[in-house]
Parts: C-alpha cells; structure tokens; sequence
C-alpha cells in the first residue's frame, strides 16, 4: 500500500511538472522540421494578406493528410476565413473539431500521452477546441444562423477549463457573440446574460457596455441602461454611438479584428504561468468611416492569456488515471522519465496552430445606409502610428435593419483593399 501511495505521488509529481510543457510529447527532431517547413509557404503567404495563397497551400497539406492532418485543418479554416470564404472555412472546422474529439486535456488522452507511441496524430492543445469552436460559431453568425451559432459558443465554453475555477468559460468574445446571437433571436433574457459576463471578463471592452446598454433599454430598464451607458462613454468618449440606433437613419456595423499572432508553447513547470504572447507592435486602431474618426478598436479578447491558463486543472485526474493504468499494465515509472514524455525532455513537440491571433479586438459604429469606405489606423503600445499597417477597405455596404459584422486582421503593407461581397 505505501509502495502504491509512493508511485503515486510520483506520477503526480511528474505529471504536474509536465503540465508546463504544453502537453509536449516527443516529435523527432527531424518530423519538426519537416512539419516546419511543410507549413512555412502557407503561414508566410498568410502573415502577408496573401489569401488565396495561403488557401492554395494548406488546401494541399489537407490532401496529404498525415499526423498533422487536424492542424492543416484549422490553418486552412483560418485562411478561409481571411478570405472571405465563411462556407467552406466552416467545412474546415468542422472536420477539424471530428479529429479533435480527444485533446490533451482529458484523462484518457493523458494516458495515451504516456503509454502511446509519441509518434502520433495532432490530437490538439487546450486552446485549439476553444478557438475553433469559436471561429465556426463566428461563420453561422456571418450566415445570421443564430441557433447553430449558440450551439458551437456552448462547446466552446464547455471546452475553456481554467487552471483555477474562476478562469472557467472566460474567453469574452464567445460571450459577445452568444450575446449578439441571442439578441437577435429575441432571447434578450440570455443576450443580457451573456453581455454581463463580457463586462465581467473583460471590463475594459467599452462596447460589452453599449451593448448591454442596448439590451437593458429594450427590456426598458432605466436604471441598468443608464448604468452600462455610462460606463461606456467613461470608456470610450470619442465614439460615434453617440445617439440610439435607427432614430437617426444611421444602422449599426461590428468589426471583429485580430490582431498579431499567438505565442508558441512554453517549456518547464514554470512556463505553464507565463502568457504566450506574440511578438507583434499592433496595441489597437483607430476607425475612419469616409474619412470622419468614428472610435477605437478595444481588446475584446486575449488569445495568448487563454492559451496560457487552459487546461490546468484536470492533471490531477489525470495523475489518478495513470496510476491504474501503471498499476494494470506494469509499466514502470523509470520508462515516464527515460521516455521524456513526461518531464518534457529530447525533442518537445512545438508544433500549434500558429495562425491564430494573439488578440481579437472588437470596434462598434454607425453610419447611413449605402456604401462606405473604412479605414484602420494602427497604434503601437506607446500610441504611435503604425503607417505600414493602415488599411483601406472600399464599397462597405450597409444595409438598412441589418448589423454587418465584418472579420478583419492586422496585417503589415496592405493598403487599398476591396471589400469582397
């Protein structure tokens, strides 16, 4: 019984210490490099704006399938998106979440990771269930397919499980779009839910306030609207929701903007703690609609903070799971540590789903019906200019009663594009 108890707090041990390697398992140096380069044409043409390129290149990584098939996936869901193409990123998504239906945060994947064959299928990282169930729910709103929508936001919140218990379902722009969703679904009730717990996330996103704002002076509570009012036009004074939608002839438009790209894993115990952020200049952007400041974008969502904190806490199931599993297959515990599967030695495996960005801003504004040009102006964390990141998008429509949500990414030297329809 001691000797169990022993092995078990040494599973443990190991298992939490592993925690911090981003569930790293040994690729090969030479499978890494492989992998690094098979993407690097793909990644660069979409770092670049290069979408179609982007598209073309990782449409052939699908065709080949392989170990990293999940991934080539989700990058080439990614560049469907920046390309305008919601319907086939979503088919993209989609086969990506059927290939992603064991991540490395349950139990049993736990196991596998000790006793499998490192050599394996891209069976994902925390983070790559949450986004991805995110990015799928943001192509059926762009469908305005509001109750499919909602059922892939749950299962992205049901996907976010924090290292501690309050960092559970915190990832503010699922929220905002289940707000959004249930708004216009007329489910105003649940919108007003799920708009407060963007303004718990994330208090500083002004527009989490206008919009609870907006669902408060529905359901014609005075003191609730004028308290989310308020606390929008502290945040964020220069905006042009200066006046209530559709008394004024102007119809409401959402951009949703990603800015820089997520960090990569970080090794060791202590890397578990640290944020993955990117390395990248963009802090927010300021909005021209035909040439008139409209407002600022405001973060409305911290991918590296997300990477970084989920996942944690079901190690400890996991260490309990490993212990039977040594226990009934007489696997010894000097194998965990000569393997490196655990302590995150040889050839940790790197690889991640590099195309996501490191945050996702969000900019609400208003203006007539018609066609309009929108100008992005970006910033960096000492409030400069970032003049080789401005962009230009022409022929904007907005159409009377609707609220376009328009997705939009920073990107270096792009700077007269034409909005696709």
């Amino acid at each position: 019984m001691k000797a169990r108890r022993l092995m078990g707090c040494c599973v443990a041990f190991l298992i939490v210490t592993a925690a911090g390697c981003a569930r790293h398992f040994s690729l090969g140096p030479f499978a890494q490099m492989d992998y690094g380069r098979s993407i690097a044409p793909g990644k660069q043409a979409f770092q670049r704006g290069d979408n179609e390129k982007s598209v073309d290149q990782f449409k052939k990584l699908k065709e080949k399938q392989g170990i990293n098939y999940p991934l080539y996936l989700l990058f080439l869901g990614r560049a469907y998106m920046a390309s305008g193409d919601f319907f086939d990123a979503q088919k993209s998504f989609l086969a990506a979440e059927k290939t992603l239906d064991e991540t490395l945060t349950g139990a049993e994947t736990g196991i596998n990771l000790v006793v499998s064959d490192p050599q394996k299928i891209y069976r994902g990282r925390p983070e790559d269930g949450i986004m991805a169930h995110y990015s799928n729910a943001l192509c059926f709103v762009k469908d305005r397919d509001y109750e499919n929508a909602i059922i892939e936001l749950k299962k992205s919140l049901l996907a976010d499980k924090g290292k501690k218990a309050e960092q559970d379902a915190d990832f503010s722009p699922v929220h905002y779009l289940m707000g959004i969703s249930y708004g216009e679904m007329g489910l105003f009730d649940d919108a007003l839910v799920a708009l407060r717990s963007v303004t718990r996330c994330n208090p500083e996103c002004a527009y989490g306030w206008y919009e609870a704002a907006k669902l408060a002076r529905a359901q014609k509570n005075e003191d609730e609207y004028k308290r989310c009012i308020d606390k929008f036009r502290s945040l964020c004074p220069d905006s042009c929701l200066n006046s209530a939608p559709g008394k004024d002839g102007r119809e409401e438009f959402v951009i949703l903007l990603d800015c820089g790209y997520l960090g990569p894993p970080l090794s060791g115990m202590a890397g578990s703690f640290k944020k993955r952020k990117g390395s990248y200049a963009e802090k927010y952007a300021r909005v021209y609609i035909d040439g008139v400041c409209a407002g600022r974008t405001y973060q409305l969502g911290d991918v590296g903070y997300q990477a970084s904190t989920a996942g944690g806490r079901l190690m400890g199931k996991v260490a309990r799971k490993v212990i039977g599993t040594v226990a009934r297959q007489g696997l010894s515990l000097a194998s965990f540590g000569a393997s490196g599967m655990l302590t995150g030695g040889g050839e940790a495996d790197m690889r991640f789903w590099e195309t996501l960005p490191g945050e996702i801003h969000l900019f609400m504004g208003v203006a007539p019906p018609g066609l309009h040009t929108i100008r992005l102006d970006f910033f960096d964390y000492k409030d400069r200019p970032l003049e080789r990141y401005q962009q230009v998008w022409h022929f904007i429509n907005l159409t009377k009663g609707e609220m376009p949500i328009l997705f939009m990414r920073s990107v270096s030297d792009i700077h007269n594009q034409n909005k696709k329809s």
